[in-house]
């Protein structure tokens, strides 16, 4: 009967390390450093999160903050960097530091994972005009395995909100994305990158407090105990 409990409560164990836990990088906090307008965004998730954020060319993003100076859109009623009622969006997002609002075309977002992950989200916020975006998702190899489109008439988008996107494999093989700027309008580009999900990590916590508090039922219970010769 010990050795029956045992083995449930190996595969309990088992179960629930290899349940996944799927968080977010919204840019609210930050593993190092300290949160600030303009602040250069790279490699800070990676350790934490396993992302890593760069733009072509090697050139590291920054985060733009809501309100004045506009460093992304004009916002909410015209406010500078202010989303619209009700998004999912706090007070920092990236943008391109070379193509300041109305100046350019951004260059491109390339997140990659330390892992391939099976499940990859995002939101560009401030879709509207006549911008659109590219969306792309690349296996190990460098090989797109998903594309997504999005212009102002699709669905979620539109002036200061936060469209999502996102790719959910049926296997764990996304390693990067890749968001290109690909709409007709050229000048007064509004932007922003967010709330981008990230390598999933394991809870093996659970599974050591089970496997740990099972071993600790069969130390104390005497029906269960093992008997000597």
């Amino acid at each position: 009967m010990k050795k029956t409990l045992l083995l449930h409560l190996v595969a309990l164990a088992f179960l629930a390390s290899s349940q996944q836990a799927r968080a977010i990088v919204g840019f609210e906090t930050i593993p190092f450093g300290t949160l600030a307008e303009g602040m250069a965004i790279s490699n800070q998730y990676t350790a934490s999160d396993g992302i890593t954020f760069n733009l072509a060319g090697g050139i590291k993003p920054i985060l733009a903050q809501v309100g004045a100076p506009g460093y992304a859109f004009t916002g909410y009623g015209g406010v500078d960097d202010t989303p619209a009622p009700g998004q999912n969006v706090g007070s920092f997002f990236l943008v391109d530091p070379t193509t300041p609002i109305q100046t350019g075309v951004p260059l491109d977002l390339l997140v990659a994972y330390s892992a391939p992950v099976q499940f990859a989200s995002g939101g560009i916020l401030d879709i509207d005009g006549t911008e659109g975006w590219l969306v792309q998702a690349f296996n190990a190899s460098a090989v797109v395995i998903g594309s997504l489109s999005f212009s102002p008439s699709s669905p979620g988008a539109g002036d200061a909100i936060e469209t999502m996107w996102s790719f959910s494999h049926a296997s764990a093989d996304i390693k990067a994305i890749r968001i290109h700027y690909n709409g007709t309008q050229v000048e007064n580009i509004g932007y922003a990158w967010d709330n981008f999900s990230t390598v999933a990590i394991p809870e093996p916590t659970v599974a050591g407090i089970m496997v740990m508090g099972g071993l600790l039922l069969l130390r104390r219970t005497p029906g269960l105990r093992s008997s000597r010769p």
